[in-house]
C-alpha cells in the first residue's frame, strides 16, 4: 500500500503539494517588515544599561550584567541592517548606498551632535574648571564629533557610554559598503576575519600589543577590547541564516517553537550565574552567542509566547525611544547626583534607577516627539 504525503485528496483528486511548516514560516518571515519583539527587547536592554549605571546590585550574578545589553543592542543592530540590505538587493539587484546613509544620518546624528554640543557648552559655562577646563573638552570635544571616542584614548567624563555609538557608527560606514562591492564569499571571509580578530582580542592574545600602542595599561579597560566586534558580526551571521532558505529551515526545527526562548534564556542563566564578574574569554563568547540564538527565537516567528511580553505598550514605547534613553541617561543621572548633593540627600541605588528611568524616559519621549519624529519622516524619501 503506497502512503501518500504532502497531498490533499478529495473525491479521488489529489490536490497540491501542502507547504511545509518551515517553508510557510520563511514566506512569512520574508514577508516581515517590522519585527514586533525589537522594540521590547530595546527597552529590556536599556533597563539592563540604567540598571548597571545606577549601580544597582541585585546579588544575582545573572541579573548583574546589565552591560551585556549593549552586546545585544549589537547583535540587533548587525541583524537587522543586513536584514534590510540584504532584502534591498534581492529586489532591486543592488544596494544604494546613498539611501542607506541618508537613513541612518535622519536617525542617529540631529539628537547625537545636539546632544554633545549642548553638554559641552553647559559645562564649560557651568564647570569649566572639572577636570581641566578647555584642556580637557577640547580633546574629547574633537574625539566626539568624529566617533573616535572608542577607539582614542580619552577621559570622556559623562560621556564615557557614547563609545557604542562610535562603535556601531563604524559598523554603519564599513559594512554596507562591504555588502555593495563584496561577493557573498567575501563577505563570509570578512566576518571570519572581524570575528578572529575580535575573540584573539577577548582572549587576551594582543594584550601586550595594545599596551605598547597606546602607552598605558588602562587601554585594556577600554569597551572596545572588552566587547569587540563580535555581537555585530553575530547578528550579520543571523541575517544571512535567517534569510536563506535552507539555513532558516534548520534554524526553524530548532528554534521555531513557540516557547524555543525558555530553554536559550535557562542556558543564558546558568552561563551568566556561573561566570566570573569579569567575563572575558569564553564566559563572554558563549553569552554573546546565547544572546544571538535568543535574538533568532524571537524574531523568526511573531507568535511566539514572548510576544504579549515584549508587546507590553511601556515597554514598546521605551523600546521605540531606546537611542535617546540611552544618549541622555548619563547626564541625568549626573543631574539627579548634582541635585542630591546639593541638598545634602543621600540616593539609595534603588531609588535612582527608578527616578533615573522615569526621568530619562520623559525627557527621551519629548526628543522623539519633537526632534526625531519630524526627521525620521523624511526618511521615507530614502526608503530601498
Amino acid at each position: 500500500m503506497s502512503v501518500l504525503t504532502n497531498v490533499e485528496v478529495s473525491g479521488g483528486y489529489l490536490g497540491p503539494p501542502v507547504e511545509s511548516a518551515a517553508v510557510a514560516a520563511h514566506r512569512a518571515y520574508r514577508a516581515t517588515k517590522i519585527f514586533g519583539a525589537l522594540d521590547g527587547i530595546r527597552a529590556l536592554c536599556c533597563l539592563g544599561v540604567l540598571k548597571e549605571h545606577s549601580k544597582l546590585v541585585l546579588g544575582i550574578p545573572a541579573f548583574d550584567h546589565g552591560d551585556l545589553g549593549v552586546d545585544m543592542f549589537f547583535a540587533i543592530s548587525g541583524f537587522l541592517i543586513v536584514t534590510l540590505l540584504t532584502r534591498e538587493r534581492e529586489r532591486r539587484t543592488d544596494i544604494s548606498l546613498r539611501n542607506f546613509y541618508a537613513r541612518r544620518t535622519l536617525r542617529i546624528f540631529p539628537i547625537y551632535y545636539l546632544t554633545i554640543l549642548s553638554a559641552t557648552l553647559f559645562y564649560l559655562a557651568i564647570r569649566p574648571w572639572k577636570p581641566a577646563g578647555w584642556e580637557f573638552y577640547h580633546w574629547t570635544f574633537l574625539g566626539l564629533l568624529t566617533y573616535t571616542q572608542d577607539v582614542v584614548l580619552l577621559n570622556l567624563g559623562d560621556f564615557f557610554h557614547t563609545w557604542s555609538l562610535a562603535m556601531e557608527e563604524q559598523f554603519y560606514l564599513l559594512w554596507p559598503t562591504a555588502e555593495r562591492f563584496l561577493s557573498r564569499p567575501w563577505r563570509w571571509v570578512a566576518l571570519g576575519a572581524v570575528i578572529a580578530t575580535s575573540q584573539a582580542v577577548n582572549f587576551g592574545f594582543f594584550d601586550s600589543l595594545i599596551v605598547r600602542l597606546y602607552g598605558n595599561p588602562i587601554a585594556l579597560k577600554m569597551p572596545i577590547f572588552k566587547i569587540t566586534f563580535t555581537p555585530i558580526a553575530l547578528g550579520v551571521i543571523l541575517a544571512y541564516l535567517l534569510h536563506d532558505r535552507r539555513s532558516f529551515t534548520i534554524l526553524y526545527r530548532v528554534l521555531g517553537g513557540r516557547f524555543a526562548f525558555l530553554p536559550v534564556l535557562a542556558v543564558l542563566f546558568a552561563v551568566l550565574q556561573i561566570a566570573p564578574g569579569d567575563l572575558s574569554g569564553w564566559p563572554h563568547l558563549t553569552a554573546q552567542l546565547t544572546l544571538v540564538v535568543l535574538l533568532g527565537s524571537l524574531v523568526i516567528r511573531s507568535d511566539h509566547h514572548a510576544m504579549t511580553f515584549l508587546k507590553f505598550p511601556l515597554l514598546v514605547r521605551l523600546g521605540i525611544t531606546s537611542y535617546g534613553i540611552y544618549l541622555y541617561h548619563v547626564f541625568m543621572i549626573a543631574f539627579i547626583k548634582g541635585g542630591a548633593h546639593a541638598l545634602h540627600v543621600a540616593i539609595p541605588p534603588p531609588v535612582l534607577f527608578l527616578v533615573v528611568t522615569a526621568l530619562t524616559a520623559g525627557v527621551a519621549q519629548v526628543s522623539f516627539r519633537f526632534v526625531e519624529q519630524p526627521l525620521l519622516r523624511l526618511r521615507a524619501r530614502f526608503q530601498g
